[in-house]
């Protein structure tokens, strides 16, 4: 018992989840599955906090768990889900507790020889430099950042790192980055559902990595439109699948809508044409 100005103890508890959602658990759109199939590069998984990126990131790491045969190594702060060897051999390491911090973590988890490197969420330029470095030697690693769009998350990362290192890392960011995922959790309207994830998809093809490396990064919302061919949708692309399907109610897209007016065009079939256009 305390009395006066003394603090009274307290405590935070974070719940481990041993059950991981698949792709259709999550009504994940089905060109997600394909980042699965890369074998070296950088992977993104974008939103602000709360919108379930660990989440996704924990059914992408899980399928391949299930899905290859491949050394997975997972740098974490906290551990929220649990992984169980399937035909994947599983390594989980928690900063604080089985390593001091994301840097030291992934110097010596690239002497492990992993296939796959999970690292928590990028806080700062040691983080993402790290990070960067292990997909450049070969290696498929999965990251995390807040950024609000595709295209936003670009100069976040860069923001990162001091101006002059910049141009240098926005080079290795457009050879060695393979796809970003940006999501938001909307209100669902199917029963039994209480919330389902928008998703924004970006890979990087050849003109991805031309506009990077040009430093013309708002032209990455005209290629998204512009490829739904190759798997890439925007949020407003990603409303209306979920609209069609019954997930979500027209009034919460619109609500969350980045662009509700071309939204609503694209509901009624009109796309104008920066939304199918090839960029040279």
């Amino acid at each position: 018992m305390t009395t006066g100005s003394a603090a009274s103890p307290g405590f935070s508890m974070r719940r481990v989840n041993t059950t991981i959602p698949s792709f259709n658990d999550l009504n994940l759109p089905a060109e997600t599955r394909k980042i699965t199939e890369f074998e070296q590069g950088l992977i993104i998984v974008a939103g602000p906090t709360g919108s379930g990126k660990s989440t996704t990131l924990a059914c992408i790491i899980d399928h391949i768990n299930a899905n290859q045969k491949s050394h997975i190594v997972t740098v974490e702060d906290p551990i929220e889900y649990l992984f169980q060897d399937k035909k994947s051999f599983v390594n989980q390491r928690e900063i604080g507790i089985d390593v001091p911090d994301f840097h030291q973590a992934l110097k010596y988890v690239v002497r492990q020889d992993p296939d796959v490197i999970l690292v928590g969420e990028m806080r700062d330029y040691v983080s993402f430099d790290a990070a960067l470095m292990a997909a450049e030697t070969g290696h498929l690693v999965f990251a995390t950042i807040h950024a609000s769009s595709a295209p936003q998350c670009i100069g976040r990362l860069l923001d990162l790192f001091p101006t002059e290192r910049q141009p240098l890392i926005r080079q290795s960011l457009a050879f060695n980055l393979k796809a970003i995922l940006c999501q938001r959790l909307l209100p669902a309207c199917k029963e039994g559902i209480k919330v389902v994830p928008a998703v924004e998809v970006l890979f990087n093809n050849a003109t991805a990595q031309k506009i990077i490396m040009t430093c013309e990064d708002k032209k990455l919302a005209d290629l998204i439109r512009a490829s739904k061919e190759e798997g890439m949708q925007d949020f407003n692309m990603s409303f209306v699948d979920l609209i069609n399907c019954g997930l979500i109610s027209k009034k919460v897209a619109l609500q969350y809508s980045p662009n509700p007016e071309q939204l609503k065009m694209n509901l009624q079939g009109i796309y104008l044409g920066d939304d199918h256009k090839i960029l040279g």
